[in-house]
């Protein structure tokens, strides 16, 4: 009788330590930045739809053609964006991120680029609904301890960057 209530105790062990360590809680991004933010070596900015509008406006009088379409276009289409940035890595980074990129997974997000380059990792995630991308994502990756993490939320409509031909305009660019 007594080993099996050790044997009991045992597993009930095993499979709670199992399920924390293994399970990992999906964060959306402005959680993710929020979590992030406590760190002394992270900073954060939120910029307002409006401010991005703004400065497109403005930044679009100096351009011309095709530039000045685009720069319009997508900056009307940002609700809001939020920019963090890590000098130094929190020691649970990793698991923070995995918590990210399982919120992706959850969400319907979709892996549009990912890039290794010069000591450098780069993703980008988009989540789209129907013919409107929703929100984009990027996770910049140093292999120096830093990082950043840039989350737009957008109403940028496919078929209006279709009509304006707008990779192949960024080509030119």
């Amino acid at each position: 009788m007594k080993s099996l209530l050790i044997y009991t105790i045992a597993a009930l062990c095993l499979i709670t330590f199992q399920n924390e360590s293994f399970a990992q809680k999906a964060m959306s991004p402005d959680k993710f930045i929020d979590k992030l933010l406590k760190d002394d070596y992270s900073m954060a900015v939120t910029i307002p739809g409006w401010a991005v509008r703004t400065t497109g406006k403005i930044a679009a009088y100096d351009l011309e053609g095709d530039e000045r379409k685009i720069v319009r276009e997508l900056s009307k289409s940002v609700k809001r964006a939020r920019v963090i940035v890590n000098t130094n890595l929190p020691s649970k980074y990793d698991d923070e991120l995995s918590s990210l990129y399982n919120y992706f997974g959850d969400n319907s997000y979709d892996e549009y680029m990912q890039v290794k380059s010069e000591g450098n990792d780069i993703s980008l995630w988009v989540q789209q609904k129907g013919d409107n991308i929703k929100n984009i994502v990027m996770v910049v990756m140093s292999d120096e301890d830093d990082s950043a993490v840039i989350n737009l939320k957008t109403n940028l409509d496919i078929n209006k960057l279709k009509r304006m031909n707008f990779f192949r305009d960024m080509r030119k660019i």
